[in-house]
């Protein structure tokens, strides 16, 4: 499952468990109360799942690429909804349990992933197509389709969200190639399929991939599944635990920026088996090989100013490279994020939803309390609040 959601109960003796007795196991185990919304989705993702039993999770072959997509495979799912209804959790029960359901090593065909690590995913297939001549008729991306499809029948994104032109203008060939191959996509996202890339350059181009997403899923919109306002289950837990404090502070004075140094020393040093180990900088490899500079590191852990991570040119590739080389990143120097700081807030967004998605700590320095850390409340993946207590 996820970093940052509680172990599901699921086990791979427990064969042919419905996702509704999956779900009742998880709310006993773990004290939850039971939502309406989340059944309503379960009981979709489990007519999906034996949908896929029945169907099997063949690898493709050359002639599935001409037959229409309603042959080769169910339709999937689009889930959205606000932060903290469970998105996540019922995406990674579904999975774990169609895994454990499928026979002959047919569960490695159904992959679970971050949407920002896809992206970047194929975005450096195709640079390493390119750059290494293996084609040169401009099918880099169907050839790149063809071998996701050979890898997996099933995809399911978490946290699907789309903010770079890069990503937005090539998304319509990309899942076009993937769904005449008969991958099912499965995904979690705070927006609506109507609403992603919302006022992004040249969206009208996109609008073509928001109506082959609508043909290809079935939308569900948790908060329209209930009457009554959907829970954010993950903020009341961190509301009862009061830990996060110890990994935010404001405002910006002498005494949070020593607590800051302090913290950020002590865990450090907790990190590597050297006491005598000194601060340093290091420079990170990301994509298509550019350097990061990470001005302060001490063993497993770093720390910025908001401006040298959020200000600059900055991206997912770059802050997924800090979720794999540390345990933790400390960012000092954090502003009231508004709408006049469009850019470095959804910076921001990112490289939160990246470090929870992959279960490392954030610890921030800020000018306000957490509560007014945004002017107006975004479109985020995860309570912020959630991060500072991983």
């Amino acid at each position: 499952s996820c970093p940052g959601t509680m172990p599901l109960p699921c086990s791979p003796r427990r064969m042919c468990c419905s996702l509704a007795a999956r779900y009742s196991a998880f709310v006993g185990q773990h004290r939850r109360k039971d939502d309406l919304a989340q059944r309503v989705v379960l009981g979709r993702l489990d007519r999906l799942k034996k949908s896929l039993l029945r169907w099997g999770l063949a690898r493709p072959t050359t002639l599935d690429a001409f037959v229409p997509w309603r042959v080769l495979g169910p339709r999937g799912v689009y889930v959205h909804g606000p932060v903290g209804c469970g998105k996540t959790m019922l995406m990674d029960m579904f999975c774990a349990s169609l895994r454990d359901e499928l026979s002959g090593g047919q569960g490695d065909r159904v992959r679970r992933v971050h949407f920002h690590s896809f992206m970047l995913e194929v975005h450096q297939g195709i640079h390493r197509l390119r750059t290494h001549d293996l084609c040169r008729d401009g099918r880099q991306l169907q050839r790149l389709a063809s071998h996701l499809a050979e890898e997996s029948s099933v995809l399911c994104f978490d946290e699907f969200q789309v903010t770079d032109v890069a990503d937005a203008m090539i998304l319509k060939e990309l899942f076009s190639c993937l769904f005449s191959h008969g991958v099912v996509v499965v995904a979690t996202s705070n927006r609506a399929p109507s609403d992603l890339y919302e006022n992004g350059i040249n969206r009208s181009l996109f609008l073509p991939f928001i109506s082959l997403l609508a043909r290809q899923c079935e939308t569900l919109d948790m908060s329209l599944l209930q009457a009554a306002p959907l829970q954010d289950f993950r903020m009341r837990n961190a509301h009862k635990d009061q830990s996060q404090k110890s990994s935010y502070s404001h405002p910006n004075d002498m005494k949070s920026l020593a607590w800051f140094e302090a913290l950020f020393r002590d865990l450090g040093r907790a990190s590597t088996s050297s006491p005598e180990a000194e601060i340093c900088d290091r420079h990170l490899v990301t994509a298509h090989n550019r350097l990061l500079q990470v001005p302060n590191t001490l063993g497993r852990v770093c720390r910025f100013e908001f401006d040298d991570l959020c200000r600059k040119p900055l991206g997912a590739a770059d802050y997924l490279a800090l979720a794999e080389n540390f345990d933790a990143v400390f960012v000092a120097g954090v502003p009231r994020l508004s709408s006049t700081l469009h850019n470095e807030t959804r910076r921001f967004i990112i490289l939160v939803d990246i470090l929870y998605e992959r279960g490392r700590r954030l610890v921030l320095t800020a000018d306000v309390p957490l509560e007014a850390l945004f002017e107006e409340l975004p479109v985020h993946s995860v309570p912020l609040d959630d991060v500072w207590d991983v």
